[in-house]
């Protein structure tokens, strides 16, 4: 039987994936399950390295570990100084909507089930073919025992990292989500310098926000054990994201993903996001996802300020905000 567990309080982050090169004063930030890889590949394009670092492995992020983290070219001691209102480096992280990020971490758990023995652990025997569901009640049980040991995987499914170290948030680091590129490249002006870089990246097919099945929209995949989504999987007929995520998942992410949401709800207001058309529609749309899901702190006040942008994506999200709201209240 698996462990149950309500959710005393949100997950801790971990230490984030930081990518700098000093000559062209770049900081790249990511986590991982939320565009690391894209992020790794960004920097080494920008950088005419990745013939080298395809030479070194096939697994990109192996060359980044081995050989390009521990050159004294890419190393920063400070960042939040290099980021901070002194510094004059280009500062960016990215950020996935903690929804998607969430499901993608059980896809990789599932698969991969070893790299992770505490959350087999909490999930008994259910390890094997656990759910969604089994899933994110194993991963409560797991990410609120501070004397658990934890794998080296431990940030693929824990909340995406800020810069803990720097008290608050460099004043020169610029958020992006994900799911807006390749087109903020071309949007966001502390990007420019990552444009032809990005443009091959994002060609790659790496990164896909959401592999699904229009056929299978309505599917409430949540209680699917692995094996039935690994077959869906394999047959493309993967039901959305959205499938995975009953109301008491939603409420039980909204605790224990909250840095993740905050983050979001703090990016999403950036003004250069604001002045960005597609990072606006990416930021409406997940905001009334989360607001939907009971992300009670992920206001909507974005909207104000997209109508300013984008008059008609404002007021068709609005008209879904109070469908969704109407629907809670029933």
């Amino acid at each position: 039987m698996m462990l149950t567990s309500p959710c005393p309080g949100p997950l801790a982050s971990r230490t984030p994936l930081v990518l700098a090169d000093n000559e062209s004063r770049t900081v790249l930030m990511s986590s991982p399950k939320a565009g690391a890889t894209q992020t790794t590949m960004l920097m080494l394009s920008m950088l005419n390295l990745t013939q080298e670092a395809r030479s070194y492995s096939n697994w990109v992020n192996l060359y980044r570990n081995e050989v390009f983290s521990k050159s004294s070219a890419h190393r920063r001691d400070n960042v939040c100084n290099d980021c901070g209102p002194a510094g004059q480096w280009t500062c960016v992280r990215f950020l996935r909507s903690p929804l998607d990020r969430i499901v993608s971490s059980y896809f990789a758990w599932s698969t991969n089930p070893l790299e992770w023995p505490e959350l087999a652990l909490a999930c008994q025997s259910c390890s094997q073919n656990a759910s969604f569901a089994q899933f994110v009640t194993a991963l409560a049980a797991v990410g609120n025992h501070s004397n658990m040991q934890r794998s080296d995987y431990d940030s693929h499914v824990m909340p995406q990292t800020p810069l803990r170290t720097c008290g608050s948030e460099p004043s020169r680091l610029l958020s992006v989500p994900v799911e807006a590129m390749p087109d903020a490249l071309l949007e966001l002006d502390q990007l420019r310098t990552l444009r032809d870089a990005g443009a091959v990246v994002w060609q790659s097919g790496h990164y896909r926000v959401q592999l699904v099945s229009p056929q299978d929209a309505a599917a409430n995949a949540s209680s699917w054990p692995w094996p039935r989504v690994k077959d869906a999987m394999l047959s493309e007929r993967l039901p959305p994201y959205d499938s995975f995520l009953t109301p008491e998942i939603c409420s039980k992410l909204s605790c224990l993903f909250a840095a993740d949401f905050s983050a979001w709800r703090r990016m999403c207001a950036q003004p250069e996001l604001l002045r960005c058309r597609s990072c606006v529609r990416v930021c409406t749309a997940q905001l009334i996802r989360f607001r939907s899901c009971g992300c009670s702190e992920c206001d909507l006040n974005i909207l104000n300020t997209t109508m300013q942008v984008d008059r008609t994506i404002a007021l068709r999200c609005r008209c879904r905000i109070g469908r969704a709201l109407r629907g809670r209240s029933t």
